[in-house]
Order: C-alpha cells, then structure tokens, then sequence
C-alpha cells in the first residue's frame, strides 16, 4: 500500500472514529459518576483533533500551505487541551480531593498561553513550519519542522501527562482493592496511548499512528466510566432484605444518583424507572437540606403514611462508595399513638377536649396571645342527671351530642376552644366581640329539641368571666367561670350569670365551710332543732328534725346553705349519721319518759349510699336505743329517688322492713313524680312549698293539690302538707281532706328543750 493511499484511508478514519466517539457522549450523559462531565469534554475534544487532523491530511499539497498550516496549529490546540481534560476527567474519577483545583487553574493558565502561541505560530512560524516532503513515489506530503520553542508546549504536555499518571497512581496506593482495579484499567489505557504518542514523535513519521490508540482507548474508557463500581457492593446486601418490607429504601452511589430502589418505594411514589431516578434525587437533595428525623407522605389514593428516617453514607478506607436513605414505615404506631393521645384529650362521645386537653389548649392559647379579649364561658344543663333516669342514658348522648353540634356553630367557632370537662359540664374559650347572648341563648335552646319540651324542657345555663390577667394560672380562670354558674344553679329564670368578686368571696366562704365542718362535727357543734307536724284536729304528732351549726362564726348561716355545700362535697354523709344518732337518742329519752307514740324524721341525702350502709346504720341505731322503728321515720327527696334509682329503691325498700317508715320529700318537683310512686310505695309524701307559694289556695294549684291528695289517700300514703302559712292554706288543705300539716303558721322549728317544753 502506498503512502498516498494510507492516507486517504487514515482521513477516512479520523472523521468516522469522530463521529462514532461523539456518539457516546448521549450514552455517557446517563452515567452516574462525578467524571460523566470530564469524559464527554475530552471526547470532544479528541473527536475535533481528529476532524483537524484529516483536514491537515487532506491539504498535502503545495498550494495549501497556509491553510495546512493553521490546521496544524489548530490540530495542536486540541491536542493540548485533550491533555488538560484528561486530567480533569482523572481528577474526577479518582475522586481526589478537592485541594487540586487550585493546581487546575494553574494548568488552565499554562494551556491558554500554550494554544495562544500556537494560534500565533500560523503567521510567525516560531514555534514549527510546514516543509515540503515528497516520497519515492512521488507522493507530496508536509513534514514538521519544530523549533526550540516547541518545548514550551512539550513541557506542558509532560507535566499534564505526569500529573494525569501521579493522580492515579496515589489513588491506587490509597484506594480499597475494589478500586484499585477500576484506577489500574485507566492507568494503563492512557499510558499506551502516551507510549504511542512518544513513539510517533521518535520516529517523525508522516502520520500520527498513535491517534489509533488514542481512539482505541477513548472508545475503551467511554464505556467503562459507564459501569457502575459501587452498585454490586451496595446493592447485594441490601437487596436480599428490603424487598419484603414496606420501609422505603433509596441507595445512591457517590455522585448522588440513584442506584436501587426497592418494592415499597416503587409501589408508594407510582414513578416509572426514568421519572424515579430523577424524583429520588431530588427526594434526597430536599431531605438533606433539613434531615427530619419524621416525616408524613400523602399517597395518590388520599391515604396519609408516617415514616421515621434514617440516611447513611458508606465508606471504605474513607472512601465514598455512596449513600442510602431509608423511610421506616411507622403510620401503624404513629396512629395507634395518636388514637391514644386523642383518647388521652378527646371525648370520645363529642369528640370535644377533656378537661386535662382543654386546659392545655387554653394554656397555650393565652401564652400565644390567641385571643385579644378572651372570655371563658362554663356550661350545663340543668338537673341533667334526670335525663338519663326518665328517658335512658342514649336519650343523654344524644342531648349532648346535639349541644357539642349547635356549639360548633357559635360565631367565632373555628378559633375557639371547646371542651367537655365533666359529664354535662361544657366550656369554650373565645374572643368576646363573638358572644351574643341573643345568639347564645338560641343556640341553647334548639338542644332542647331532642326532647319533646311538653315532657321535659332542657335548660342551658353559663357562667361568663372576661380574662383580664392571661398569666393567670388556668385553675383559677376556670374556677372563676364555674363560681359564676355556680350563682344561677337555684335561679328558675337565668341563663348567664358574668362573673364578679363577691361570687369569688362566697366560694371562699364555702371553702372555709368545708374547712370547718370535721373540727365542728368532732367538737359537737351541731345540734338539731324540732318542727311539729300536726294533724287537722291540733294535735302534735312527731316533728321534723332540722340541724344547726352552734358557731358564733356561722350564727347567720341558714342550714340550707351549709347544707348544700356539704351535698356537693359529698361530706353530708357524716353530719346525717350524726343527725340520725341525736335523733334516735331524743327518740330513747322520750320512751324513757312515756312518750313513745312521739316520732322524729330525719333526711337522708342521695350522696349517703355511696359511702355507708344505711340499712346497717339504722338497724344498728335502733338496736342501740332500743326505739320503736315506726319513730324513726326517713325522708328522702324526690329528686334524689331519681338518683340510680334502682339502688335507692331496694335500700328504702329494706327500710320498710325493718318497720322504718319511708317519706318522699318535696314531691312534685320532679320530671318523673309518677313514676316513682309506680316503682316504690312510700309510707307518706310531703308536699313541695312551692305549690302554696299564693295566700290562698285557688286555680290550677288547688286542682293539683286535690288529685295529690286523693292519690296518697287511694294509695293508702300519708300526705303531709309541708310549708303551711296561713289560715286561709290550713283550712283549704282541710277541705281536701289533707290530715297533716307542717309549717310556720304552727310553729317555726324549736330548739329541742323548748319543742319539750310546749309540746310533750
């Protein structure tokens, strides 16, 4: 083959290994390694010396000189910046540290001065020319002629060379087995092709040869920096446990790009292979800006799922190999966690705050300043309890379902705070400028719709008190509110009582009550007063017993207001078993003394039940005294039958058979007097006052009083009419054929020896 010809043949070469070098650069632009960038630039530039050089080829002939000499010149730029972009590819892909860039400016610099004296070269001729060759043949071909400054650029090359071979060689010292062999493949490429280039530049031979080597081993590391070295090592291990769980698992190589995704991960995010390579890279890039250590993910069907992270970077023999991220799936615990914290705060009924989760919430509500004016407004529904004995405690649910629902529509509803603190006990905090009482009080009155008003008309009472102080503690804002719904709990007619100081002077004077109460009971300041009962012909049949607290401290207190404070402490129980054992004991000395037709009655309250055995208690008082049970009679509100009824019943039944005679107090104040009667026949009833609140006995009361009567009488039960005040009621009553009467047109209650001394 002649020369002529090989280079045609070499031309055709250089332009097709060009294009099939920039072919590769799509395929390298998917790798996932910090060196994709390098590589594609010194293909580029490979794939341009090549072009220029069977361009210079093809100018071999006489006429073409200059221009075969700027493609030289040119042809040398491209070398000379080949070997710069070599080294940035070798700096990359041995992952050297990041010290070198100063270095790399620096190569910068000399190859820039380098390509500007060779541009320079196509007019001066300083550096090589062109001379003139011909073959045997008789071929024309141009042969360089260079000078001594050529070795400026000589000396770039070399150091270029040497640098290029020193990075890998210290990666190699320093680098894991594993990487030793990826750095040792490189290694030996680029150092044929630098065998190959000092060669051609030895012999001075018309072509440059070592360009097919320098081909070769581009073609050869194009597709090797392809290979994924990290993946196998991260992959085989992880692989084989991750595919059965539902945790997310993302493992990155070192340059940051996706290498394994398992099942859970595809299955969650729904992405196709390409879209979620791309989403988990920039998944991680947005983890690290923060690192959660939790985090919620919200999947396509609507369904929310918790995750507890954990991200890891793998090295070895402190070098990077890559990364993982891993989002354990905890939504199973975070909502069994959650369930219970909404247990922990939330009524499961009305889905409200309890009292420990409304506190809180008020807490921080006014430590954040929530509300500019807040006010703190504490409900109930009056005598609730009965709800539940008349209609079922589902008819109760309901009534306070309802409330919860006509609450939540109350102006200002989104930013106030609700809570159901106990049983019917509701409170909401809010800004004032929300509260309406014309709106509040409508608001109230459609929960009473849930039951037919004919039967029972619900009634919604609030206390109100405006936050002054926010640093208060929460205790006392609450006990405030409470202390003015306190004020209305008697009032027939009031809806909403606003708090002030003297509500906060009567709780303290409660408090002081309850104080009081065990040092008085143990030092026997307590006595009872008498109250006659008598029949229509005058005569004193027995009498009622009332206590008194012999306190100069209380001498103004009136015994119901002790009273009702001792019930709501639930105290009572202790001052009625000291009442029932003065009573059985006056009972003994009137026996002793030939009055033992005289009976006493005593009160037992509703709250007794609980905390003593009263059946024992009076057996055990009749036994003591030796008292005829028939004057040991018991009265029991009404309304405190309606109380767990069933028990109360069964207790005043076993009453009556120790030959106790049993009165229902103040019947007719219940929703269910009836009722009861139905369940339990008492010995007598005892007529509320308020139906003689007139001076006379006329209309609607008469005929109420009437058929009270005439029922007792069927049914074989005293009725005692309880409260008389005048004549005019006494004779009214004697009219209807009522036998008893009690009141203070008799007597007002006595002290024991002065009720001795007028009545026995």
């Amino acid at each position: 083959m002649n020369l002529h010809l090989f280079f045609k043949i070499f031309s055709a070469f250089s332009v097709v290994s060009a294009i099939f070098l920039l072919h590769f650069v799509r395929t390298i632009s998917k790798a996932r390694t910090d060196a994709k960038e390098p590589t594609i630039f010194v293909i580029c530039a490979i794939s341009a010396m090549l072009l220029v050089y069977s361009l210079f080829l093809m100018s071999s002939l006489p006429e073409f000189y200059s221009k075969a000499l700027i493609l030289f010149c040119v042809y040398k730029v491209c070398a000379i910046w080949t070997y710069y972009l070599t080294f940035s590819f070798n700096h990359a892909f041995t992952n050297t540290t990041k010290k070198l860039g100063f270095i790399k400016e620096f190569y910068f610099i000399l190859c820039f001065i380098d390509s500007v004296l060779l541009l320079a070269n196509a007019r001066v001729n300083v550096i090589f020319d062109l001379v003139p060759a011909q073959t045997k043949a008789g071929f024309f071909y141009w042969r360089i002629e260079y000078t001594s400054k050529f070795g400026f650029h000589k000396l770039v090359c070399a150091i270029l060379s040497f640098s290029s071979l020193a990075l890998f060689i210290s990666s190699i010292v320093k680098a894991p087995s594993y990487n030793k062999v990826k750095y040792v493949t490189i290694l030996t490429s680029e150092s044929l092709v630098l065998i190959a280039n000092y060669v051609f530049n030895s012999l001075n031979l018309p072509l440059n040869i070592s360009l097919l080597m320098l081909v070769a081993s581009s073609i050869f590391i194009a597709n090797y920096v392809n290979k994924d070295f990290s993946a196998p090592i991260l992959i085989g291990p992880l692989s084989a446990i991750t595919e059965s769980i539902n945790d997310i698992i993302f493992c990155y190589d070192s340059s940051e790009n996706l290498i394994y995704a398992n099942s859970a991960a595809k299955n969650v995010f729904k992405k196709s292979n390409d879209n979620l390579e791309n989403f988990a890279k920039e998944f991680r890039q947005n983890f690290l800006k923060n690192r959660p250590t939790e985090l919620s993910l919200k999947l396509e069907n609507g369904e929310e799922r918790y995750y507890i992270t954990e991200y890891k970077d793998f090295f070895i023999s402190n070098s990077n190999i890559g990364s993982y991220l891993r989002l354990q799936d905890k939504t199973k615990e975070t909502l069994e966690s959650r369930r219970k914290n909404y247990i922990a705060t939330h009524d499961l009924l009305t889905g409200l705050f309890i009292r420990s989760g409304f506190f809180k919430k008020m807490q921080e509500a006014l430590y954040q300043n929530t509300f500019k004016n807040p006010i703190l407004i504490c409900t109930n529904i009056k005598d609730f309890k009965l709800i539940n004995t008349i209609y079922s405690e589902q008819v109760g649910d309901s009534v306070l379902q309802n409330q919860t629902a006509v609450m939540k529509r109350l102006p200002g509803h989104k930013k106030s705070i609700i809570g159901r603190i106990a049983d019917d006990k509701f409170a909401i905090l809010m800004e004032k400028q929300d509260f309406d009482k014309d709106i509040f009080e409508e608001v109230f009155n459609e929960v009473s719709c849930i039951i037919e008003k004919t039967l029972y008309n619900i009634q919604i009472v609030a206390g109100i008190y405006e936050i002054y102080d926010k640093k208060d503690t929460i205790q006392s804002i609450y006990d405030k509110a409470k202390i003015s719904l306190d004020a209305i709990k008697d009032s027939d007619n009031q809806i909403f009582s606003f708090y002030n100081p003297s509500m906060m002077e009567k709780m303290l004077k409660e408090k002081d009550i309850v104080n009081d109460f065990e040092k008085s009971l143990n030092e026997k300041q307590f006595s009872i007063q008498l109250q006659p009962v008598i029949d229509n012909d005058g005569n004193v049949l027995g009498a009622e017993s009332v206590v008194r607290w012999n306190n100069p401290k209380y001498e103004n207190l009136t015994p119901s207001s002790f009273l009702d404070v001792l019930e709501r402490t639930s105290l009572i129980y202790k001052l009625d078993v000291y009442v029932w054992e003065l009573v059985a004991k006056k009972l003994h000395e009137w026996k002793e003394r030939g009055f033992s037709d005289r009976f006493i009655s005593v009160n037992v309250s509703s709250k007794d039940k609980f905390f003593i055995d009263i059946i024992k208690t009076f057996s055990e008082l009749i036994k003591k005294y030796d008292i005829s049970p028939q004057n040991f009679k018991v009265e029991i509100r009404e309304t405190a039958m309606l109380e767990n009824p069933e028990k109360t019943i069964e207790i005043f039944s076993q009453l009556k058979k120790l030959g106790i005679k049993v009165y229902i107090d103040n019947f007719g104040t219940g929703f269910s007097s009836l009722n009861v009667l139905k369940d339990f026949i008492a010995d007598g009833i005892k007529m509320d006052t308020s139906f003689l609140s007139e001076s006379k006995v006329s209309g609607k009361n008469k005929i109420i009083l009437q058929t009270m009567i005439s029922m007792s009488n069927n049914l074989g039960m005293e009725f005692i009419a309880k409260g008389v005040e005048s004549e005019n009621q006494m004779l009214a009553l004697s009219k209807m054929d009522c036998k008893l009467f009690q009141g203070f047109y008799f007597s007002k209650p006595l002290p024991v020896k002065t009720y001795e001394a007028k009545y026995l």
